[in-house]
């Protein structure tokens, strides 16, 4: 069996600036990042989220809370700098966990814009 090491996975999704659309929007970039790395929230030490300014209907990580997720997980939130030309209405997510492979992000609705050199579903 490989031993485990901690990584980070990256992700994003681009969102309206609605409860409900932020709450889908960041359960379903949750799930799909855990989906294609494979991760159980067992080996999660803690969940990052950055919002753009423009996001005010409410915070990713109660979004996540409120979808069911991530219970006993750490999470912490902050608003990304402001940059000219920046993407806007977009929801930024780290998990730090621990994995046995190397990890794949996840870029949605849009959000692959920020990564145009990796390959995105």
């Amino acid at each position: 069996m490989t031993d485990k090491r901690v990584y980070a996975f990256r992700g994003a999704i681009c969102t309206e600036n609605t409860q409900a659309e932020i709450i889908n929007n960041t359960k379903s970039l949750f799930e799909k990042l855990i989906s294609k790395n494979n991760l159980s929230e067992q080996d999660m030490i803690s969940i990052q989220f950055t919002t753009t300014p423009d996001l005010t209907a409410i915070n990713p990580a109660k979004a996540l809370r409120l979808s069911g997720h991530a219970d006993s997980v750490a999470l912490f939130c902050a608003q990304e700098p402001v940059f000219e030309e920046s993407l806007k209405k977009v929801i930024r997510i780290m998990i730090h966990a621990y994995s046995d492979k190397k990890p794949e992000s996840v870029y949605l609705n849009g959000a692959q814009a920020l990564r145009p050199d990796l390959k995105n579903d």
